[in-house]
């Protein structure tokens, strides 16, 4: 981009300024695009294949465990005097 002669201090602080968004701006369009680089969509698309691998491996340990919890709370609470 072709950097105009500065009328003043403020105006060249200002175009400084409006340099380092625009640079922003394409950084942003970069992540999610991608542009040959790994986008932001396959980025969320690995963050949500893990939680779900994680979700059904805690399931998969919980399940069974279920019945013996249930167990020992109905046993603790048929412990406990009733005043």
């Amino acid at each position: 981009m072709v950097q105009p002669r500065c009328q003043s201090e403020f105006h060249c602080s200002e175009y400084a300024r409006l340099i380092r968004m625009e640079e922003s701006l394409i950084n942003i369009d970069k992540c999610l695009r991608g542009n040959g680089d790994r986008g932001l969509k396959d980025r969320v698309k690995n963050l949500e294949d893990l939680h779900l691998s994680q979700n059904t491996v805690f399931w998969r340990f919980l399940t069974p465990a279920l019945p013996v919890l249930y167990g020992a709370v109905f046993a603790y609470l048929m412990k406990v005097p009733n005043d």
